[in-house]
């Protein structure tokens, strides 16, 4: 509905469920952390909420509780300090 606040409006410095701790960008290399097992790709497209990865030839689909990036250097600086 047009106008309505949620309840991530309300406290925009925490970090919102469909937020992703690292920069995401197109030919990046991540991991894939699935149901069937863990998959090596890189990064073809990219939505607000989910990421598609090519691994191998087979498109699978990434959120921010299933992918990581291969390089800790495209996590956020505040992510990389919990670490």
């Amino acid at each position: 509905m047009n106008g309505q606040l949620s309840i991530f409006d309300v406290q925009p410095e925490k970090r919102r469920p469909c937020d992703y701790p690292f920069k995401r960008y197109i030919g990046q290399k991540v991991i894939l952390d699935t149901t069937s097992g863990i998959h090596k790709g890189k990064v073809e497209d990219i939505e607000p909420y989910y990421t598609t990865v090519n691994c191998h030839g087979f498109y699978m689909v990434g959120t921010p509780s299933t992918m990581t990036p291969i390089d800790i250097n495209d996590y956020d600086e505040e992510y990389r300090a919990k670490i």
